[in-house]
């Protein structure tokens, strides 16, 4: 198509507010489309028949014992090892280009939302699958016979599923390519829109065709300049930006940057700095989704310097990834393999291999596994070698549970369940990321992305279904003290009740917990301020289910009865709290509680110091009535991995 830049260099001011309005509508379209990937890729990948070890360079705490659920490995051998390396590496570069899209979006005065309602509904359910429209891009009943038919939906890593990923990640040529010719006048619209007002959203922009063209009309806004002499870059808002992938500090675990040829946050700077950054960032989610980007023909159209070949450019460094993820036994870690030896591919060659790999003898998904009723869980699938690690409960209690929890009686139930649990740790993650954007003393939500795995492959493991994220979950009531883990309601008098964590409350890290008491566990935790999960520095600590404020108290609701407490390399003191009347349940401090060997050592039982730590409290609450004896584990509890 022809292209002039009239309506854009030479436009009249007085479509400036409705400019300002569309610009920050693409910002968040561009939001949405990247988010809206990530647990549609991620439910995918982790449809992968496999099963996990958790090590640590700390400690051996799980030796000999593996958990349901595959992971990156560093020397894939099998089709199924070769697959999830394959996604994993897309799974995380789609984190990277929400960054990249959030950062511009701020930087141009647009408030980033993750709970968009063209992705979400009310309760945080996705209703933005099981359609055939991939969100603000391409609906697939415009399609010829190639993508006709395709539904956007969450399902097993299968050849569907795998044309359904190569549809979303195509360039702008072969989106154009696929439609129906009498359809063609509904996508690659060319900016500025006309029609639009400023009180419109990103619910009223057009289809447009590719992720590559929506990108395109971002930057030809950015490109705008008025008759007045300003330009629609210098009228917007300079806002809070953030990063989780190009840090470097020694002190945070994560020394060197992972992608050093990528502008991963903006500045104030002159405009055309600026600009070139953020076509930086534009390039590098264009070149890593569909390969050859969009950057090169919006250089062409606006006689832009060319910079240096973007292939070697936006790839990972390898070095960063080993220093920011080590491996154990002098061996790279999976993490760091999965990113490095698939870096040279864009998505859309990724999914082209993966798409040759599971046609392959021996590839296989949890729900093509669970077919065989033959198939159950055995002690010998947990512990190969018949170990049986210290203070964990043994394979066979775990296989047991594993197989309960899908018997026919309760099945209906307990996949609900599984699959509110996939839906309030995403949740978690997307609403503190709504803070994230806007508070720098806000921490971001790293282990509770990755624990959020842990919550979607254990409903695979467990039902041989996807979970279902699309009905949502409701908001907890604020007017009741909440409570982590069985038993441990701090609200009423103590009684035999094995009564767990309301699903409302469900997390999987201390980053994405919403309120005081529902930390649950994984690691000791500064009593004050905020932090990524890991070793706290200070002198009183947070104690599990008893945190005093959210984002404290440590990882993951419900407990795991596997998860154990990290190295002790000092003597750590715990602070205690009783808390006031509703609605605000003010935390009074009580007292502490010494470290080892007084209260726990390196590798006692979390959820054993949790019960230490409430039956405490409970004697200031209820002085006068005896506290009741440790509910037997839940089989979720049993079922479910330790934090990691």
């Amino acid at each position: 198509m022809s292209f002039s830049t009239d309506p854009i260099k030479k436009r009249d001011p007085k479509y400036k507010a409705a400019d300002i309005s569309c610009v920050r509508a693409i910002a968040q379209a561009a939001i949405n489309v990247e988010l809206f990937t990530i647990p549609l890729y991620m439910t995918s990948m982790y449809s992968i028949y496999g099963l996990h070890e958790i090590k640590s360079s700390n400690n051996d705490f799980y030796a000999g014992r593996w958990w349901p659920g595959a992971a990156p490995t560093n020397n894939p051998q099998t089709p199924n090892e070769r697959a999830f390396n394959l996604i994993f590496r897309v799974f995380i570069e789609e984190m990277l280009h929400l960054q990249l899209a959030a950062n511009i979006s701020n930087m141009i005065g647009a408030k980033a939302n993750f709970t968009s309602p063209m992705l979400q509904n009310p309760d945080f359910g996705w209703n933005c699958y099981d359609s055939t429209i991939i969100p603000h891009i391409l609906d697939f009943q415009d399609c010829t016979k190639v993508y006709k038919g395709l539904r956007v939906k969450l399902d097993a890593m299968n050849a569907t599923q795998v044309a359904l990923f190569m549809a979303i990640e195509e360039t702008v040529e072969d989106g154009k390519d696929h439609l129906d010719p009498a359809k063609k006048s509904k996508y690659f619209q060319p900016a500025p829109f006309a029609n639009w007002t400023k009180d419109k959203t990103e619910k009223d922009l057009p289809l447009f065709g590719s992720i590559g063209w929506m990108y395109t009309c971002f930057w030809d806004y950015l490109e705008i300049e008025y008759t007045d002499g300003t330009s629609l870059l210098d009228l917007l808002i300079t806002k809070p930006q953030r990063d989780q992938f190009n840090i470097a500090d020694s002190d945070s675990g994560h020394p060197k940057k992972e992608y050093p040829g990528i502008y991963a946050t903006l500045d104030l700077d002159i405009t055309s700095v600026l600009k070139a950054k953020i076509l930086n960032m534009i390039d590098a989610i264009t070149n890593q989704g569909e390969g050859n980007g969009v950057v090169a023909s919006i250089r062409a159209r606006w006689n832009l310097q060319t910079l240096q070949t973007v292939e070697q450019q936006f790839q990972v460094d390898p070095e960063a990834l080993d220093k920011d993820y080590p491996g154990t036994d002098k061996k790279r870690s999976g993490k760091a393999a999965a990113r490095i030896d698939n870096a040279a591919f864009d998505h859309f060659e990724v999914f082209t291999k993966v798409k040759e790999i599971i046609s392959e003898q021996g590839y296989i998904t949890w729900d093509t596994w669970h077919q065989n009723k033959d198939n159950l869980w055995t002690a010998k699938m947990l512990s190969p070698g018949g170990m049986e690690p210290l203070n964990i409960p043994n394979a066979t209690e775990v296989a047991e549970a594993l197989n309960e929890l899908k018997e026919p009686k309760d099945f209906d139930k307990n996949y609900k369940l599984l699959s509110q649990a996939a839906v309030g740790t995403i949740k978690g993650i997307t609403t503190q990321l709504n803070l994230y954007w806007q508070d720098q003393s806000i921490p971001f939500p790293e282990p509770a992305m990755y624990g959020s795995g842990d919550r979607v492959s254990i409903c695979w493991a467990i039902t041989g279904k996807v979970p279902d994220l699309r009905e949502g979950i409701a908001s907890p009531r604020q007017d009741v003290l909440n409570h982590a883990c069985q038993g441990m309601d701090l609200s009423k008098a103590p009684s035999a009740t094995d009564q767990c964590a309301a699903v409302k409350v469900y997390h999987s890290c201390k980053g994405s917990n919403g309120c005081k008491t529902e930390g649950g566990c994984g690691f000791v935790h500064s009593n004050t301020g905020c932090g990524t999960c890991g070793l706290a520095s200070g002198s009183l600590w947070s104690a599990p289910a008893n945190n005093q404020c959210r984002g404290l108290g440590g990882c993951a609701v419900p407990i795991s009865a596997s998860q154990l407490f990290p190295v002790n390399k000092i003597n750590y003191t715990m602070m205690l709290y009783n808390f006031g009347h509703a609605p605000d349940f003010i935390p009074k401090p009580l007292d502490t509680i010494n470290g080892s060997p007084n209260f726990y050592t390196e590798g006692d039982s979390v959820d054993l110091i949790a019960w230490k730590a409430y039956v405490e409290v409970m004697k200031v609450r209820f002085p006068d009535v005896p506290a009741p004896e440790k509910p037997k584990v839940s089989k979720l509890r049993l079922a479910f991995p330790p934090s990691t």
